[in-house]
C-alpha cells in the first residue's frame, strides 16, 4: 500500500436496469466496471484535477442491506497520480475532496451509455435509467491498511450469513442494520421468497467481482515501487520531481538528504572463490 491518503468512491446503477443485470448479467456488469474504471481515470486525467494516471481496485456488490437488489462497485483509490512525463507525482489539493463528483458522474454515464449500445438488448431497456442523474459518491478512508479493512468487508462476505438467519420450518426471520436509522432490523419472509432474494445474488460462474486497473494492476507493480520510493522523499501534496523516474532512493542516515547512485561498484570475488 502507498503511504498516501485512501478514497472509497462507489458507482450505483438506477434500479430501472436491474432487470437487464439479472438478465444479462454478464455484459452488464462487464459494461458496468468497465465505464466506471474508465470514468474515474479520464476524470483524473483533466489537467485542472489531477493531470494524471491513477490507479484502483474495486468490487462488485448486488445488495442493500435489506437484501434488496442494489448493484454498485465500490472503488478502493489511493490520493496520488503519475503525470503523463512520469516525472512528477501529483496529489489532490484538499485531502477530504478527490475529485468533483458531478464530472464524474456525468462521463460515467455517458461512457456506460456507449457500452450499452453494442449490445443487443440496448433498445428493451426502461428510458427512464437515461433520465435520471446517477449516483456517484466518494469519501475519504483513510491511510492504506484503513481501506483494505474497508473494503474487505465487501470483497470476501456474501448477502448474509448463517447467524443472521433463523427459521421455523416455514418462514425465515433475518436480521439487518436499517440504513436511514442505523437500528438493527429483523424482516420475516416466507422460505421460498428468501431461497429467491438469496439467489438473485449469485454471480455469473467464473466472474471476477475484484479487479485492479491503472496503477494498481498487476502488471505495473515496477511503476508502483517507484512512486513508493518518491514518496519516501516527502509525503505531502506538492509535486515531486524527479530527474529519472525509475532510480533506487535513498536517505542518509544522519542528516535525512537524498542519497543518488553515481555509478555501480562491483565487488571482486574472495581470494579462495572457485572460479571456472
Amino acid at each position: 500500500m502507498l503511504p498516501v491518503n485512501y478514497y472509497m468512491v462507489t458507482f450505483t446503477l438506477p434500479h430501472e436496469l436491474n432487470y437487464q443485470c439479472k438478465v444479462n448479467p454478464k455484459e452488464m456488469f462487464k459494461a458496468f466496471f468497465k465505464s466506471s474504471s474508465e470514468a474515474l481515470k479520464r476524470v483524473a486525467g483533466y489537467k485542472n484535477i489531477l493531470n494524471g494516471d491513477i490507479g484502483m481496485m474495486g468490487t462488485l456488490q448486488t445488495w442493500a442491506r435489506d437484501g434488496s437488489y442494489h448493484v454498485h462497485i465500490h472503488y478502493i483509490v489511493p490520493g496520488v497520480a503519475l503525470e503523463g512525463n512520469k516525472e512528477t507525482l501529483r496529489f489532490p489539493q484538499n485531502p477530504d475532496y478527490l475529485m468533483p463528483m458531478q464530472i464524474l458522474q456525468k462521463v460515467f454515464k455517458a461512457k456506460f451509455i456507449d457500452e450499452l449500445r453494442n449490445l443487443k438488448f440496448y433498445d428493451s431497456i426502461n428510458p427512464k435509467a437515461w433520465r435520471k442523474d446517477w449516483i456517484v459518491h466518494c469519501q475519504s478512508v483513510g491511510d492504506g491498511q484503513a481501506a483494505i479493512k474497508y473494503l474487505s468487508a465487501y470483497t470476501q462476505k456474501i448477502f448474509i450469513s448463517g447467524k443472521r438467519i433463523e427459521y421455523d420450518g416455514e418462514n425465515v426471520t433475518y436480521s439487518y442494520i436499517d440504513s436511514n436509522t442505523g437500528q438493527k432490523t429483523k424482516r420475516t419472509v416466507h422460505a421460498l421468497s428468501f431461497i429467491f432474494l438469496y439467489l438473485q445474488h449469485v454471480l455469473p460462474s467464473g466472474f471476477m467481482k475484484t479487479r485492479r486497473y491503472g496503477l494498481m494492476a498487476n502488471a505495473t507493480k515496477v511503476i508502483l515501487k517507484s512512486i513508493r520510493e518518491l514518496l519516501e522523499i516527502r509525503w505531502g501534496r506538492r509535486l515531486i520531481k524527479r530527474e529519472k523516474f525509475a532510480i533506487n532512493v535513498y536517505k542518509c542516515r544522519k542528516c535525512s538528504g537524498e542519497l543518488k547512485m553515481a555509478s555501480p561498484r562491483l565487488r571482486a570475488p574472495p581470494k579462495d572463490a572457485l572460479i571456472l
